[in-house]
């Protein structure tokens, strides 16, 4: 049993109310699977691994055999996870095949649940616990990231604060047609919020593109929602990225459904407001 401890919440403090009608919402999702052999009984220590236990909503499966290697081989099937496998120690590469159990972990929040980053908090403070059980990476294929035990550590238990940047991924990819680039993210589901699509971007605003995504990223980890009406929401970041023009306004119109295979989730699709037609 865990002891009694006084945890500090992961409030959103971007939270509109009244909520706005045009508002995309949706319930917030979680999907991590952890590798290794797992002490029994497990050692959950709420002031250690600083979590009020496993959140309602978050349900939790050890597999071993056949199940665990099912879980391992859907994730050498997808590339981008694949290709983070493979920059894992080579020893470490081979402690997750070798690995007995697998804990999967698969979570759904919504309603009230959603007012606050607590149901995070205590999935990350889990995850903590079992690496300090015994596990020796972790998969989440929301990031398409394999995380060790070290970065672990380092970027989520020491810091203890909900760091969105640290779990949502930005990508690169080239838009041929036009000669220019296409960002976009993966994880934002994890907030119950859609996943951003910056498309046309040319080579000169890469740094003020990704600077705009990670605030977006960050405002809506904290709650805000993006009041889309029929002729799309403007957004002007603040601060030097438009400032000093290198982004003009950009029109955010939204888009995909949850089944979207590129985002697992419906996303925003941002356009230069220069190049809106």
């Amino acid at each position: 049993m865990l002891e009694p401890l006084q945890l500090q919440s992961w409030p959103r403090n971007q939270i509109p109310q009244p909520r706005p009608a045009g508002a995309v919402t949706q319930s917030a999702q979680l999907y991590y699977a952890i590798f290794g052999r797992f002490a029994q009984p497990l050692e959950l220590s709420a002031a250690r691994y600083k979590f009020a236990g496993i959140p309602d909503g978050l349900k939790v499966s050890l597999l071993t055999g056949e199940l665990k290697q099912d879980v391992l081989d859907d994730c050498h099937s997808i590339k981008p996870l694949r290709e983070s496998f493979e920059q894992l120690a080579p020893e470490l590469q081979r402690e997750v095949d070798a690995a007995p159990e697998c804990v999967l972990m698969i979570g759904e929040f919504d309603g009230d649940r959603l007012d606050n980053l607590d149901y995070m908090r205590d999935t990350m403070g889990f995850v903590s616990a079992l690496f300090g059980n015994g596990g020796v990476a972790l998969y989440d294929p929301m990031q398409f990231r394999w995380w060790c035990e070290l970065d672990w550590l380092r970027s989520v238990y020491e810091p203890a604060m909900p760091n969105p940047l640290d779990h949502v991924l930005i990508l690169q990819s080239p838009d041929t047609v036009f000669d220019t680039n296409w960002l976009y993210t993966r994880g934002m589901r994890k907030y119950g919020r859609p996943d951003l699509s910056f498309h046309c971007v040319e080579s000169d605003r890469l740094a003020a593109a990704t600077a705009l995504l990670e605030w977006l990223i960050e405002k809506m980890a904290d709650g805000w929602l993006l009041d889309i009406d029929a002729e799309g929401l403007e957004i002007r970041m603040p601060g030097a990225a438009s400032a000093n023009k290198l982004l003009p306004p950009v029109i955010c119109r939204p888009g995909g459904s949850l089944d979207d295979p590129i985002f697992n989730n419906f996303h925003v699709d941002i356009t230069l407001k220069a190049d809106v037609t």
